[in-house]
């Protein structure tokens, strides 16, 4: 009797325990597929119906890896309830039933997705008071951005609305005086043709940075402000691709991980906005756009950690535009625009760069660009064709102390160019009215050349303690180049550039700010060349002061406002402008073309006010501000970009998985040149212009309202976006100045775009 108790007892335990079995799975974020790592997962035994429950039992727990993987041993055939509680995610719920090597996936959806959220792994660089930058997530869903950062960085103050397409402008100052970069090295160009978007895919973009008067002495060759994309660091969770599609353009993105400490981004894009245009302008007897621009861009990044101090990318960029007419006619006033007409720009870089942290206090960088610029006009038999590669250096070592941090660097540029020209030279200085393209004299050559400019800088920042509100920031930034033929002495060719800035914290939210300086810029290369320039120009001249208060009433929340407010100023000296004088060069008396005659002044005020409450968002930007020029003779007029008033409001509310967002544009028009009459020019039939005061008009106030709506659709293993854009919703016909017939008698209106809709899908795999 007791052997067959001992033998029942051993049964039942051999019994029970072949009914314990191990299941396996994974816990995913629903839609993107990210790796849920660390979370807690619960499993609830259940209840069989009519079965007396004595004791309630407890649920099994199980932390996921930190590759959301997932082992837990359960009874087999038993039924359990499995609960996921995780903030910012949807409570999941499931009932499940146990079976031997059954594989679960569990599937969390997000309350809010952002794409690329969890990439940024760093704190922002805030060493330059004057720098203001935008994440991903704050450009992609701006209205009237297109998802774009470089447009979207138009809604921040002290951009001022262009009408130079693919230029911006920064505070009243020429389009020429914005330096351009990607990862901190020179590119020649941010936007493709139109302005239409930024040069590299958005989705590749992690930030961009916007720096203003007063910038620290890390950028050279500019007086104006600095635009600057960083590439984002690629994912390697997983491998990941994005493809999209909207009336104007398609692009793919891939990427993920590449070997085991390596990771990339591939993505490529291409519009179809001219086929666009062209079919509205045969539609549409109204439409004033006579060229329509294509484009194509690539980009590729590679990341490479060999360890948690060491990094080792490379970026590779292409870039080609090319602008065709719409309409096979020419300007109102100028026959000898019909014909064959062409203008390509592109340019390629391959970027490489070492990051290294040598100790807690230690780190360098270390990068190299190199590349080619092309651009090609014609217009008939006429045309101009530059050619040109370049390498640029940038490294920078810093040491942190306890009251000093101190960093040095080197910014070189060398540039190789090819010139092929057979074009009329135009009057620069004509009030932006220009002549016939008929008229220009004559230039036609072939020259060569080698550039460069070495820079130094160093920037020293002390804090006497951390509890200090005081930092103060004195730098220094050496320039030696060899772009013009000013001279031989060596100090004849070197730039010094002394920069300071002042922070005074009342706390860890609030401050007040100072930067001041002196920048300097060299002229553009058609302006110091020997065949069409002056080679004897000097470098431009710019000395800023800018003082700010920034405050963060949120004091470390997620709600609330935030804002900016400050004044800047700019005297601007040695400016370019065109002339007709004869002078002696090497014995031959030839036109100067060019001479450092002109300055200016500009000065003003601006506010930038961001406040957020749950799902609405809103943020308004103002600069108020004055740009002067003053010719060589003391005539001082307004600057052709000078912008008294801009306004920018934008409104967002995120309902589920709907973003509603508007944005609102009020500015002065832009000054402009009244034309009084014209005289007839019997040798070229055409009629020369008659010009009034310069500038001493404007074009009426600029007023857009942009309306976007995003819906995200989210799937187990993809998301679909689906978005519309409308741009001028209220069909304005904003004035973008005059357009004249042949003998200027009549004058039209030219407008910008009208109510432009766009719609588009976007999915992510």
């Amino acid at each position: 009797m007791r052997f067959f108790y001992i033998f029942s007892v051993l049964l039942f335990s051999f019994s029970s325990f072949s009914d314990v079995v191990t299941v396996n799975g994974n816990a995913i974020e629903m839609g993107s597929r990210r790796a849920l790592k660390e979370v807690k997962l619960f499993f609830i035994p259940k209840q069989s119906p009519g079965k007396e429950v004595k004791e309630k039992e407890k649920p099994t727990t199980v932390l996921t890896s930190k590759k959301g993987e997932f082992s837990v041993q359960l009874d087999e055939n038993k039924t359990y309830r499995l609960i996921v509680n995780l903030a910012g995610y949807k409570k999941y719920e499931e009932e499940i039933k146990v079976k031997e090597g059954r594989v679960f996936k569990v599937y969390v959806e997000k309350i809010e997705y952002n794409l690329f959220e969890t990439t940024i792994v760093a704190k922002a660089d805030k060493r330059d008071l004057t720098k203001k930058s935008l994440t991903y997530e704050d450009f992609y869903s701006t209205p009237g951005a297109g998802g774009d950062p470089v447009k979207a960085v138009a809604n921040l103050p002290g951009i001022n609305r262009s009408t130079q397409g693919a230029r911006v402008v920064i505070q009243g100052g020429a389009p020429d005086d914005t330096q351009y970069g990607v990862n901190q090295q020179y590119v020649p160009i941010i936007f493709h043709f139109g302005g239409l978007t930024s040069v590299i895919m958005p989705e590749a973009i992690q930030s961009v940075d916007y720096l203003s008067a007063g910038f620290g002495p890390e950028y050279g060759k500019a007086i104006g402000g600095i635009i600057n994309l960083n590439t984002r660091t690629p994912r390697t969770d997983r491998y990941y691709g994005i493809g999209f599609l909207d009336i104007f353009n398609g692009g793919l993105l891939a990427e993920g991980k590449a070997g085991e400490k390596g990771s990339f981004i591939f993505s490529t894009r291409r519009s179809w906005v001219g086929e666009v245009l062209k079919k509205i302008a045969e539609d549409n007897e109204d439409f004033d756009f006579t060229v329509a621009p294509t484009y194509t861009d690539a980009t590729l990044v590679y990341e490479y950690n060999k360890n948690k101090n060491l990094k080792y990318s490379l970026t590779g960029l292409y870039s080609q535009d090319e602008l065709k007419f719409v309409l096979d006619m020419p300007a109102g006033n100028d026959p000898s625009t019909r014909g064959a007409f062409k203008n390509e720009t592109g340019f390629t870089r391959l970027i490489s760069r070492m990051d290294h942290k040598l100790d807690s206090k230690t780190k360098y960088f270390s990068s190299l660009s190199v590349g080619a610029d092309n651009i090609f006009f014609q217009i008939n038999d006429q045309y101009l064709d530059i050619d040109s590669t370049n390498l640029n250096l940038r490294t920078e070592y810093q040491k942190k102390g306890a009251q000093w941090t101190n960093y040095y660097g080197l910014d070189w540029s060398f540039e190789d160019y090819d010139v092929e020209i057979n074009l009329p030279f135009f009057d620069d200085d004509n009030g932006e009215i220009n002549n016939p393209f008929s008229l220009g004299d004559s230039q036609k050559g072939e020259i060569s050349g080698l550039w460069y400019e070495l820079g130094f800088y160093s920037r020293h920042q002390y804090q006497k303690s951390k509890n200090s509100p005081w930092i103060f920031s004195p730098t220094l930034r050496l320039d030696y180049y060899k772009a013009t033929e000013l001279g031989e002495s060596f100090f004849n060719k070197l730039l010094w550039q002394p920069r300071v800035s002042v922070q005074y914290k009342l706390s860890d939210f609030n401050y007040f700010k100072l930067s001041t300086g002196i920048y300097n810029q060299l002229p553009q290369e058609r302006e110091v060349n020997s065949l069409s320039g002056n080679p004897y120009l000097n470098p431009l001249v710019a000395r800023h002061l800018n003082f700010g208060y920034e405050d963060d009433l949120r004091r470390g929340g997620s709600d609330g406002v935030k804002l900016y407010t400050g004044v800047f100023f700019k005297d601007l000296d040695n400016l370019i402008n065109t002339s007709s004088r004869r002078v002696n060069r090497g014995g031959e008396f030839v036109t100067e073309n060019f001479a450092n005659g002109s300055s200016g002044v500009i000065y003003g005020g601006e506010a930038y006010v961001q406040y957020s409450n749950g799902p609405w968002k809103f943020n308004s930007s103002y600069t108020i501000s004055k740009s002067e020029r003053t010719d060589e003779d003391g005539v001082t007029t307004v600057s052709e970009f000078d912008q008294t008033h801009n306004l920018n409001l934008l409104a967002s509310y995120q309902y589920e998985r709907w973003t509603f967002s508007s944005r609102l544009r009020l500015t002065t028009g832009n000054p402009r040149t009244p034309v009084t009459g014209s005289v007839y020019d019997a040798d070229n039939d055409v009629y020369v212009p008659i010009r009034g005061e310069f500038f001493s008009k404007r074009d009426p106030f600029f007023f857009q309202l942009d309306l976007r709506v995003d819906r995200k659709y989210i799937y187990r293993d993809w998301i679909l976006s689906v978005y519309f854009d409308v741009q001028n919703a209220t069909n304005r016909a904003n004035p973008e100045g005059l357009n004249y017939n042949y003998d200027y008698s009549k004058s039209k209106l030219t407008s910008g775009i009208p109510v432009l809709p766009t719609f588009g899908l976007k999915g992510e795999f």
